[in-house]
């Protein structure tokens, strides 16, 4: 795992970066000590290891970048069906928080249709609900995937500072 020194501060240039291999391997440590914890419960393997990788990421966000604030109504959309509509509040490297009443359970995927300012370039970025609350949804993003990359790129620029 490639990560920056402890007293170094990350900013928009230093993410944290994690192979496949060596993320695998995290969440499959994490996830035998949370199974280690419930004495190895058989019915609980799948929730120890969806609780691990939560964790990796939760750990991996929080690390790779400050999250930046922004103003940018957005449509959620699942599958092929407009879902909801809400406003684009922040978001960093790897996460995007939407204001929305719109109701999703944790881990659907939604797209997040959004136009920046004075643009008519349409961004069209795919998230995975982490968490609701009653002011909205938090998103993981993937940006390793490009059109999500390219997204929160553009994003970057257009942040209130």
């Amino acid at each position: 795992m490639t990560t920056q020194s402890e007293t170094e501060k990350p900013d928009d240039e230093q993410r944290v970066s994690v192979t496949p291999e060596a993320r695998q391997h995290m969440i499959a440590e994490a996830a035998y000590y949370k199974a280690e914890k419930r004495s190895f419960s058989p019915e609980t393997e799948m929730t120890d290891w969806l609780e691990a990788e939560q964790d990796l990421e939760r750990k991996i966000e929080h690390r790779c970048c400050e999250r930046k604030r922004v103003d940018i109504e957005v449509k959620l959309v699942k599958g092929e069906e407009a879902a909801g509509k809400g406003k684009l509040r922040n978001f960093n490297c790897h996460g995007l928080f939407v204001a929305t009443d719109a109701e999703f359970d944790k881990d659907t995927y939604l797209r997040i249709d959004f136009r920046l300012p004075g643009q008519a370039k349409v961004y069209r970025p795919w998230g995975r609900v982490v968490h609701g609350a009653n002011s909205g949804l938090g998103f993981y993003v993937d940006t390793l995937e490009s059109d999500t990359r390219v997204a929160v790129e553009a994003l970057s620029k257009h942040a209130v500072q």
